[in-house]
């Protein structure tokens, strides 16, 4: 993919957006998303991280804290802070993320899996084994009752387990 063009095309849109709408409007806030999105397949973390953060920003003043976009933002923000290896603040900000998920889709939601599942890889680069892999059960949990145990997604969870196992230097452990 050309992701040069295509941040391109989202800075034209970006432009047109505030020029419209202004600076605090929803579309100019998803501008500002895609922008980080393909700043960071670009591996420019520091200015996906700027882009992100500025989406959040429109999102809270505009739906709160506890809008599904705005969980949407901070997992986003955790991802690219996790690249930074800024492992706190990742959490931190997947720990936000799953807040306002819980409470919007509640514990079995794909997506709340998804951000248990970020939480447990971020835990494991802080070394906190334990913990992650207790978030990386719970995303499997999750993974099981909507996909079932034969579904690749579900094999993705179970991949992320043995290696938090392996690092635990667990090798004969049983999932519960």
């Amino acid at each position: 993919m050309d992701y040069t063009a295509a941040l391109e095309s989202e800075k034209r849109a970006l432009h047109i957006r505030i020029k419209q709408f202004g600076e605090e409007y929803p579309k100019t806030a998803d501008s500002y998303h895609s922008i980080g999105l393909t700043q960071h397949s670009l591996m420019d973390y520091t200015a996906a991280l700027e882009s992100k953060k500025r989406a959040l920003q429109i999102r809270i003043k505009q739906f709160g804290e506890e809008h599904p976009n705005t969980a949407d933002s901070y997992h986003s923000i955790g991802v690219t802070q996790h690249s930074l290896m800024d492992y706190n603040a990742a959490l931190e900000s997947h720990k936000s993320a799953l807040h306002i998920r819980i409470k919007q889709f509640g514990e079995e939601h794909l997506k709340t899996a998804d951000i248990y599942h970020s939480i447990g890889v971020t835990q494991h680069s802080l070394m906190d084994y334990n913990a992650a892999l207790e978030s990386k059960k719970r995303a499997l949990h999750i993974r099981i009752k909507q996909f079932g145990e034969e579904h690749l997604k579900t094999a993705d969870i179970y991949h992320s387990i043995g290696v938090t196992q392996h690092s635990l230097m667990d090798y004969t452990a049983a999932l519960e």
